[in-house]
């Protein structure tokens, strides 16, 4: 079996990532960073140690029940559609590409036969 049909799953490198060190430069920035932060208020130690302490749930205020009725939602519940009974539906006409259009009319009816391919 030649190497070239291998997957690279039988490869001889090590191709583990390794933690390059820090440069005194790089400390240096890092260190003067961390001062700029503390002098505009950011601590990141507090934010460490907040975000691993866990926050009581919110108490939800009992409202009495006439209030209740004069909540109105965000979205309103809209009035149902119902069918006046104007416009009947003679049918559905079927057209290129298994397109289904309601015909109401005798004209509509006519003109979707006459129809062409676009």
């Amino acid at each position: 079996m030649s190497m070239h049909l291998c997957g690279p799953q039988l490869t001889t490198l090590n191709t583990k990532k390794r933690k390059k060190k820090k440069t005194k430069k790089q400390e240096e920035a890092e260190l003067k960073y961390q001062k700029f932060l503390k002098s505009k208020g950011y601590d990141p130690e507090k934010r460490k140690n907040k975000n691993k302490t866990k926050v009581a749930p919110r108490q939800t205020s009992k409202l009495p029940e006439a209030s209740k009725e004069s909540i109105v939602g965000v979205a309103a519940k809209s009035t149902p559609n119902v069918y006046s009974g104007k416009r009947k539906l003679l049918g559905i006409a079927t057209m290129h590409k298994s397109n289904m259009v309601p015909v109401f009319s005798e004209e509509d009816a006519r003109s979707l036969a006459t129809m062409r391919r676009g």
